[in-house]
């Protein structure tokens, strides 16, 4: 699994490749986001995260009402009550915003986390397929967002469990 999270990363560097070449022949948005999650939840475990800190990068092509694009997050260190060592993760994700009233929209984004941290009865979590849905709005090169995040991860032994939160993150267009 790690190998589809550096392939999704490198198609994820080409593009912003692709965007800076004279040969670039649509408009593409790039974005710098910074934000802030909220306490989580860990499902399964009766484990709670501290709020924590994120940033990513996003490649956006814009379509008539609505923008198509790649992004990666990282989600740095937090505490974690009842785990050993603090949860972090590695998001790699496709992501689609929907104007439906003015400055205002709609934000879904799919993908791959690798979320990471260890407990007594697991060295390390697994890669899970991961959701956040959410809205937004726009002013000038500036995007602000709410969402709820949820990062599906494998516990070992064909087991899984889900960590959920809310964020808030800014995002700068270049």
């Amino acid at each position: 699994m790690r190998g589809v999270l550096q392939g999704f990363f490198g198609v994820f560097l080409l593009s912003i490749f692709f965007w800076a070449s004279p040969l670039h022949a649509g408009p593409i948005d790039l974005g710098l986001a910074v934000g802030g999650q909220f306490a989580g939840d860990v499902s399964d475990f009766n484990l709670d995260t501290d709020e924590g800190f994120t940033l990513g990068l996003e490649a956006n092509f814009k379509l008539p009402m609505i923008k198509l694009g790649l992004g990666y997050e990282y989600g740095f260190p937090r505490d974690s009550k009842g785990a050993l060592s603090d949860i972090e993760y590695h998001y790699i994700y496709g992501i689609g915003r929907f104007t439906f009233i003015g400055p205002v929209y709609a934000v879904g984004r799919l993908g791959f986390a690798d979320v990471r941290a260890r407990f007594d009865r697991w060295d390390d979590w697994e890669q899970g397929a991961s959701w956040s849905i959410g809205v937004g709005t726009h002013f000038s090169k500036i995007r602000a967002e709410l969402l709820y995040n949820n990062f599906s991860v494998g516990t070992g032994g064909g087991h899984s469990s889900d960590l959920t939160n809310y964020s808030a993150r800014l995002i700068y267009q270049f």
